[in-house]
């Protein structure tokens, strides 16, 4: 039977084991920042752009799809102040290309600033 080897990171005397450590940032629902006018995510979801920050979904890129695919739920863990974005999200939206090794959060404001621009993430099977 094959050994998998799990990712472990130490951060602020916290081990975490299995997560794969990203880039993080917020985007919005916007004309500018999503697929037509903001309000209809990568896989077709319509959402209801006021209260984006409710559904919990957040964007992927293209790199990653493969271990976390559109639809797929994963946990992501946040230090420093950014613990509103620690928890479970679903895959929805997919980034431009020229991202890599990155996640973005869906969010109607900036209201809840990311104190660091990585957190670590790992798919819930």
């Amino acid at each position: 039977m094959p050994v998998r080897l799990l990712n472990v990171y130490k951060q602020n005397n916290i081990t975490v084991i299995g997560y794969e450590k990203v880039t993080c940032t917020i985007y919005n629902p916007t004309s500018s920042q999503g697929w037509g006018d903001g309000s209809i995510l990568y896989d077709g979801t319509k959402i209801q752009k006021n209260v984006s920050s409710g559904y919990r979904f957040i964007a992927v890129s293209e790199d990653l799809l493969w271990k976390y695919p559109i639809g797929s739920l994963v946990e992501v863990c946040c230090f420093e102040n950014s613990e509103y974005y620690t928890g479970f999200w679903q895959v929805r939206d997919k980034m431009n290309s020229r991202k890599k090794n990155h996640i973005d959060f869906l969010q109607e404001n900036m209201k809840m600033k990311l104190r660091k621009n990585y957190c670590f993430i790992r798919r819930v099977e």
